[in-house]
C-alpha cells in the first residue's frame, strides 16, 4: 500500500523564568504533569544513553510530548495505542477531560508580555493544499491544542522552507531562524511544529564579580576544560536523593518556575542517575526539596554552577521507537485516518533546542531517600563535573526543559 508521509518538528528556546499561575484545576493539571514528567525522564535517559556520556544535551520534552499528542488525536488502532502507552496516557482516560486539562496546562504555561517573564508555546500544522484535515480533528486541535493550520506549497521547496522558518523564528524571537533545510521537508505533505520560547530571571541573581574561572572534570576525575563558575552562598532547597547517590538543588526563577540541578555523588555516573530518575515519579524529588526548606529553611548553601550554553539538533525517531512508538514510522502500519482520509506516516521527527544559563537567568528557549545530612557545616553543591538540569513549572510540576552538561 502506497503511503505519503510528513514531518514533525519540536523546537525549543529557553531564556530565564518568572511565572504567575492561576489556581484552578491544580490537581487535574498535576496529574497531566505527572504523565509528562515520566515521559520526560525516560526520554532524557534514553537520549543520553544514545548520544554518549560526553555530549551536552538541551531538549524540551514538553514540546515533543505536545506534538505527539496532536498526532495521537488523529491516530487509530495500534498506532494510537502505542502513542498512548509511550505518552503515559491510560487507555481508559476520558478524552474530553484530557483535552480540557491539556488546555488548562497550556494556559498555565503561557505567560506573554510580562515584564519579568515570557513563556510562549506555538503549535503549527503546515499542510499542502491537497492534504485536507478532517473537520472533527481540526476542531479538536484548534480548540484544545491551540494549533494553527497554515497552507504551504511543498512543491516550492524554498517557499515552504521560508514559511516554516519564518514562523519558528518569530515564535522564538529570532533565536532559531533556520529550523529546517531542504532535505528536512523533501517530499513532505504535512509539517507539524511545536515551539516553545522561555525568558525570565533568577529570583536571586548571581553576583557577576563572584564568577571565577575553574576546572571542570569528567566522571573519572580528569580535568577536561575550564568553565566560568557562578558562585553563591544563600538559602536554597537542597537534598540528597536517590538513596544518597545524588544531590539536588533548586534554583528559583521569579515566580513559579525553577531549575532543578542534580549532581551525582563522586563515583556514580550521571547515566545511572538518569536511569534511576526514570524509574520513579519526579514529584519525589520536588517533595524532598520542599521538605528541606521546612527542616533547614534558615540554613544557607554554597552553590557553584557553571555558566553554559547548549544547542542540540536531534532526529528522535530511534529514541521514540525504543520507547514503544513503532507503527507511526512504518508506511505499511501507520494509521492516521482520524486526521486524513488517506494513509500517511511520519518519516522524521526533529527537535532543535537551545539553552543559555548565566548570572541573570536562563535563556532557552520511586520513593526517594530524601535523607538530609545533619548540617554541622554549610552544604556545598559543586557542579564541576557532569550534572543534569530540569526546568519545572512548580504549580503543575511539569518538566518543560531538560538536559545535561558534561563537557565545557
Amino acid at each position: 500500500m502506497y503511503k505519503k508521509y510528513f514531518y514533525l518538528c519540536s523546537t525549543l528556546m529557553y531564556l530565564c523564568v518568572l511565572s504567575r499561575v492561576h489556581a484552578q484545576g491544580v490537581e487535574e493539571v498535576r496529574q497531566l504533569g505527572a504523565s509528562l514528567d515520566q515521559f520526560s525522564l525516560t526520554f532524557l535517559a534514553k537520549t543520553s544513553r544514545q548520544i554518549g556520556d560526553t555530549i551536552n544535551i538541551a531538549l524540551s520534552p514538553y514540546t515533543i510530548w505536545s506534538l505527539l499528542n496532536i498526532i495521537r488525536e488523529g491516530a487509530l488502532e495500534n498506532t494510537a495505542v502505542e502513542l498512548e502507552n509511550t505518552l503515559g496516557i491510560p487507555s481508559n482516560q476520558d478524552k474530553d477531560l484530557f483535552r480540557r486539562n491539556f488546555q488548562i496546562l497550556g494556559k498555565y504555561l503561557s505567560r506573554k508580555n510580562n515584564v519579568d517573564v515570557t513563556l510562549e508555546t506555538t503549535n503549527s500544522i503546515f499542510t499542502a493544499a491537497d492534504q485536507e484535515l478532517k473537520s472533527t480533528y481540526l476542531q479538536v486541535v484548534e480548540r484544545f491544542y491551540q494549533a494553527e493550520i497554515l497552507p504551504v506549497d511543498f512543491r516550492n521547496i524554498k517557499e515552504a522552507i521560508n514559511t516554516i522558518n519564518n514562523r519558528v523564528s518569530n515564535a522564538t524571537k529570532g533565536r532559531i531562524p533556520n529550523l529546517v533545510k531542504e532535505g528536512d521537508i523533501q517530499n513532505a505533505d504535512v509539517f507539524i511544529s511545536s515551539v516553545l520560547f522561555f525568558k525570565g530571571l533568577w529570583a536571586n541573581q548571581f553576583n557577576k564579580s563572584a564568577t571565577t574561572r575553574e576546572a571542570f572534570y569528567d566522571e573519572n576525575g580528569k580535568e577536561i576544560g575550564k568553565v566560568d563558575m557562578m558562585n553563591s552562598f544563600d538559602i536554597y532547597p537542597f537534598s540528597m536523593i536517590l538513596s544518597n547517590t545524588a544531590t539536588a538543588v533548586e534554583l528559583a526563577y521569579k515566580g513559579n518556575m525553577s531549575m532543578i540541578a542534580i549532581l551525582p555523588k563522586q563515583g556514580i555516573t550521571l547515566q545511572s542517575v538518569l536511569d534511576n530518575l526514570a524509574e520513579q515519579p519526579f514529584s519525589n524529588i520536588l517533595d524532598a526539596l520542599d521538605r528541606s526548606m521546612i527542616d533547614f529553611g534558615d540554613d544557607p548553601v554554597y552553590i557553584h554552577i557553571p555558566k553554559f550554553s547548549i544547542t542540540s539538533d536531534l532526529t528522535i525517531n530511534a529514541i521514540l521507537y525504543e520507547m514503544g512508538i513503532h507503527d507511526l514510522f512504518n508506511a505499511d502500519r501507520a494509521n492516521l485516518l482520524g486526521m486524513f482520509n488517506h494513509y500517511l506516516y511520519v518519516s522524521r521527527i526533529l527537535q532543535r533546542a537551545e539553552i543559555q544559563v548565566d548570572e541573570e537567568g536562563t535563556v532557552a528557549s520511586a520513593a526517594t531517600g530524601a535523607n538530609i545530612q545533619n548540617k554541622t557545616r554549610p552544604p556545598r553543591f559543586l557542579a564541576n563535573r557532569p550534572f543534569a538540569y530540569f526546568i519545572v513549572d512548580k504549580l503543575s510540576r511539569a518538566i518543560i526543559f531538560a538536559g545535561k552538561f558534561s563537557q565545557p
